[in-house]
């Protein structure tokens, strides 16, 4: 992939909805392009590991002509990818952590996110 890449979380429970996934893909596609003026990126939608290792065995399937049974729907990873971003567009997007419109709100992070290396609770708050 050229250019530069952000992961786009949404927020609220269908993110996780795999009937939803296009829908969402579109609204953010949307959004992002009214935020950039541009549209010369592209949005990838999730996918889990095992779904990629059960496409890769279907087209085996395929390819022998066995057949061979889908995984089980799942809620499925909530995070999309912007790819292809000019460094201009990766800036601006990258200039507030949360976009909200009309249709979808969203958070964006770059892939590389820092995990915290200590988490803690507040008792009594």
């Amino acid at each position: 992939m050229e250019g530069k890449t952000l992961l786009a979380i949404p927020f609220g429970s269908d993110a996780e909805s795999a009937e939803l996934h296009n829908e969402m893909c579109d609204l953010i596609f949307n959004a992002v392009g009214k935020i950039t003026q541009s549209k010369s990126y592209r949005v990838a939608l999730p996918i889990k590991k095992e779904d990629i290792q059960a496409l890769i065995a279907i087209q085996r399937c395929q390819s022998t002509g066995q057949k061979r049974k889908q995984p089980p729907e799942e809620h499925l990873p909530a995070t999309f990818l912007i790819h292809s971003l000019s460094n201009v567009h990766y800036q601006i997007l990258m200039q507030q952590t949360v976009w909200a419109s009309q249709n979808i709100t969203f958070r964006i992070a770059p892939p590389e996110m820092n995990c915290p290396d200590f988490l803690f609770a507040i008792k009594g708050l």
